[in-house]
């Protein structure tokens, strides 16, 4: 009985961000226009345009009259007949260029409108069952080859042509963001569903995402490469590689910066040497525009006003922060940032309400209230093993001594609200015994976990550890874009198969 009230809880906060969204979605769809001159041949002008009507899109151009209901009275209009079919030859901001192909005597005042029979859906059940009574919805499958698709992400619903997107209705927050009722933060039970998009042959070492426009970036970082996709739906088509100009990945960031795109790839040598670079995204080609940057990048903040820092890496420690201009195209390091001690860039973010937390050497989640300009007080450290992930690198002992330490670059926190609750999203990998191999020792881990770092309802931080699934064998990284879709990528070792690889999942957060 308890679990059922659960269910209904998580349902119903779902709504909060409808009604607006959904409305918009059948104003697309139901979008009428006017035919309103013969321009020449078979085109006809339309008085609607964009965003409705785009170049390529079918069109169906129908007669209506007004009738008269003999019971009421009353005079509505109604459909007739079909006089043509076509397609949307050019369109402007307040009007189109119709190409009818099936011409049977189309007239001046018939109606064009998009030409649909069916909409694959693709979304959560509470968002079928209200938007099937508005539009011709059926559920969206292999077996069905989909024209128009509507797929609801966690921050709002996009509309595919041809598998393209071609718009967007934004929710006002994500949909894992509502809170499922008054619950307290200990009560709550999170669970994880992955949705697997990809596997690779070798282990990723993280991932970053973003939405620029109709396009949807996904990025996977290896350690000699990064690869680029387009993300539409739930299929990742690839774009481009870019290698790795010196030494090897470790951290990988996206960043927009006056509408363009930036990935900041962070590089060490076999000596621990940061040989970092930073790439422009042009098309969707990332170009280095500057390469063997002796820092580690931290992007602290996306949206409008992004903060990118970087930060020195000396003999395994980390040393001093400064700010990074991109605006004008270039690399710029500029003056000294104050941050707290034991900070990392590359595991660290700043939040919109001056939250600061970042992942030190010793794997503790340490979190600050502040910003650079007046300092940083202190607030809470979370001990729970977050600093590990197959992404390490072994550093010298003192002189003298052969033995190495490993310096680990963990998946940096993600800012996110999960149910009404505002916190932090971090991985902790579950270490095995180091297996000894061929006299050298393996690192090995057994297990993924997500756990969510929230502030209840006194202001406190508390962990809760996302049920349901556990990555295997590592979490190396996840990423959230622009419309909310939260990504995760794991690798997988077996030192005495000598196999390895990894996978990416986009993720979905229930309540329950």
């Amino acid at each position: 009985m308890k679990l059922t009230r659960g269910v209904l809880l998580f349902t119903l906060p779902c709504l909060v961000g409808f009604g607006g969204d959904l409305t918009e979605l059948e104003k697309f769809f139901e979008t009428n226009g006017v035919i309103v001159a013969k321009s020449e041949n078979s085109l006809y002008v339309c008085d609607k345009g964009l965003p409705f009507f785009r170049k390529g899109f079918p069109v169906a151009i129908y007669r209506g009259t007004y009738v008269e209901n003999p019971l009421t009275g009353k005079k509505k209009f109604v459909i007739v007949s079909q006089t043509a079919k076509g397609q949307v030859f050019q369109s402007f901001k307040e009007s189109s260029l119709i190409k009818v192909s099936e011409d049977k005597g189309v007239k001046i005042g018939d109606i064009c409108k998009l030409d649909y029979s069916a909409i694959c859906f693709s979304g959560s059940k509470v968002v079928y069952e209200k938007l099937q009574n508005k539009l011709p919805l059926v559920w969206k499958t292999q077996e069905i080859p989909c024209r128009w698709t509507i797929e609801e992400t966690p921050n709002g619903f996009e509309i595919l042509f041809k598998g393209q997107q071609v718009f967007f209705v934004e929710k006002q927050l994500p949909t894992y963001a509502y809170a499922p009722a008054k619950v307290s933060f200990r009560d709550l039970n999170i669970f994880v569903k992955p949705y697997e998009l990809r596997d690779f042959k070798e282990i990723p070492v993280g991932v970053d995402a973003i939405a620029i426009g109709k396009l949807n970036l996904v990025a996977v970082a290896f350690p000699e490469k990064v690869t680029l996709y387009q993300r539409i739906g739930d299929t990742l088509t690839h774009l481009s590689d870019l290698p790795v100009p010196v030494g090897i990945i470790v951290g990988l960031r996206l960043v927009k910066v006056n509408n363009n795109i930036y990935l900041l790839g962070n590089a060490v040598t076999s000596d621990v040497e940061p040989v970092s670079f930073v790439a422009k995204l042009v098309g969707t080609n990332p170009v280095i525009i500057q390469k063997d940057i002796p820092y580690l990048f931290g992007v602290l903040r996306k949206g409008e006003k992004p903060l990118v820092v970087a930060q020195e890496l000396k003999n395994g420690a980390f040393g001093k922060v400064y700010k990074v201009d991109l605006s004008g195209g270039q690399v710029s390091v500029g003056g000294k940032l104050n941050f707290p001690k034991g900070f990392r860039a590359d595991t660290a973010l700043l939040t919109s309400d001056d939250r600061l937390a970042f992942i030190d050497v010793g794997g503790t989640l340490k979190i600050y209230k502040g910003n650079p300009k007046e300092g940083f007080s202190h607030l809470m450290d979370i001990e729970g093993d977050f600093g590990k992930s197959y992404t390490a690198v072994d550093i010298p002992s003192v002189v003298g001594d052969t033995s190495f330490r490993k310096l680990y670059f963990p998946p940096p926190p993600v800012e996110i609200q999960l149910f009404g609750f505002k916190g932090f999203l971090v991985a902790q990998n579950v270490t095995e015994k180091i297996v000894p191999l061929f006299g050298e020792k393996v690192l090995k881990f057994k297990g993924g976990r997500l756990v969510f770092v929230g502030e209840n309802s006194k202001g406190f931080y508390e962990t809760k550890t996302l049920r349901g699934f556990e990555f295997e064998d590592a979490l190396q990284g996840f990423a959230v874009d622009s419309h909310g879709t939260p990504f995760a990528v794991s690798g997988y070792k077996n030192p005495f198969l000598f196999k390895k690889g990894g996978k990416i999942y986009r993720l979905e957060f229930r309540y329950f």
